[in-house]
């Protein structure tokens, strides 16, 4: 079975014949049954084979199983040869039976018979696939969180009087982000028509449900810090937050102002990047700053610095990105003439301008009590974003 990953194999029950000289009689004990037979019916079918005269010699059938195992005692005739009558009961019977083993799995989408080691390298490189596609999709959605991560932050290391504001502004920034991606999708600017492997909003509902999902997703965004204001004593804060998250959305410095500049014949690449991503990583960092009360300001220019980082590094993987890897199309950015790093400083001017960025942003956080642990918490992120060939160096 284990070499050609066909056969067959008997499970057959351990029972004994023990002859009584005296006597001049068998008896067949059962001190074991095979897996998942039922005692109880198995007794009533040798009952029923004896009554229907299909086995001959058994004179009785004990069930003499207690607490210290199973026994089952067949008696038989005078004369009667115990090993031919236990014979037929494997024969007739569940005492024994035959188990089919057939091992077959799919192999590059075809059905193949397997012995046990190609079975056994099959399951480890199935078991590599999962935990591989698990990985990036974490890896991913970690990507995808990095500008909420970097508000609670910011938030946490101003040891903030008012968390529950900076998870609300964390919450709304997340909600912002989510409606740009939507309306991005759209024909009238990518024309994607999935994301992360699913239908995008306007591939699966129509262009005015996407439209109409991205601006209620805008709202939403507003609607939870406008709750956080009703339900908690640091309303006097809430005002500033709606303000930075406003102007990370609107124009002329915000996402709006980012897709226009894909509408416009010539862009300045980093204006484009921070009016886009630079806008959202902004709006998340002093948005945190805010919410702990102390001036945003001085938080502008990490959450600047970072924003644009993550666009250069994603152009970087639109140019030379794995699609699997990604959750998108690769190539996009060319495909539709839209501004890119790579195109305009090619790939190593690039990857030297990740650099640049990431060390300005965390060289430019200010001081404040958890300044030291804010700076290794946006530099582990950094490693996240950016390509996986060029992670470690460009962190």
């Amino acid at each position: 079975a284990y070499r050609t990953g066909l056969w067959r194999i008997y499970v057959r029950a351990k029972a004994e014949v023990v002859t009584d000289e005296s006597k001049g009689k068998d008896t067949i004990i059962v001190h074991e049954i095979p897996y998942q037979l039922n005692k109880a019916r198995l007794l009533e079918r040798i009952a029923e084979l004896v009554k229907e005269k299909k086995i001959e010699g058994i004179t009785e059938l004990r069930d003499e199983s207690d607490k210290d195992g199973l026994r089952v005692v067949i008696e038989l005739r005078r004369g009667e040869v115990g090993d031919v009558v236990l014979n037929n009961l494997y024969a007739q019977t569940q005492l024994q039976s035959v188990v089919g083993i057939n091992m077959v799995a799919l192999v590059d989408g075809q059905p193949k018979v397997l012995n046990l080691k190609e079975i056994i390298e099959a399951f480890i490189r199935h078991r590599r696939e999962v935990v591989t596609r698990r990985t990036l999709f974490l890896l991913r959605k970690a990507r995808e969180r990095g500008h909420v991560l970097e508000g609670l932050a910011v938030a946490l290391a101003n040891n903030s009087s008012d968390r529950p504001l900076a998870a609300a502004a964390a919450s709304a920034v997340e909600f912002l982000h989510c409606a740009s991606l939507v309306h991005d999708d759209l024909p009238c600017f990518d024309d994607a028509t999935d994301r992360r492997g699913k239908p995008s909003v306007h591939a699966k509902f129509g262009e005015r449900i996407a439209v109409l999902t991205g601006d209620a997703l805008i709202v939403a965004a507003f609607q939870t810090l406008a709750v956080h204001a009703v339900h908690h004593v640091r309303a006097e804060r809430v005002p500033l937050v709606l303000s930075i998250l406003a102007r990370g959305v609107g124009a002329p410095h915000g996402i709006a102002a980012g897709q226009a500049w894909e509408c416009e014949p010539s862009v300045d690449v980093s204006r484009y990047h921070r009016a886009k991503t630079g806008a959202l990583f902004i709006a998340a960092t002093c948005a945190g700053a805010a919410s702990a009360g102390v001036d945003p300001g001085p938080w502008v220019n990490l959450g600047a610095c970072i924003g644009e980082a993550f666009q250069v590094a994603d152009d970087i993987k639109d140019a030379i990105g794995d699609p699997e890897i990604m959750g998108k199309a690769a190539g996009i950015d060319a495909k539709l003439g839209r501004p890119n790093a790579v195109h305009e400083l090619g790939l190593d001017g690039a990857t030297d301008r990740l650099k640049s960025l990431l060390e300005e942003g965390l060289e430019s956080v200010p001081h404040c009590t958890g300044r030291e642990s804010l700076v290794r918490l946006v530099r582990a992120q950094s490693e996240r974003f950016v390509p996986e060939k060029m992670g470690r160096t460009a962190a």
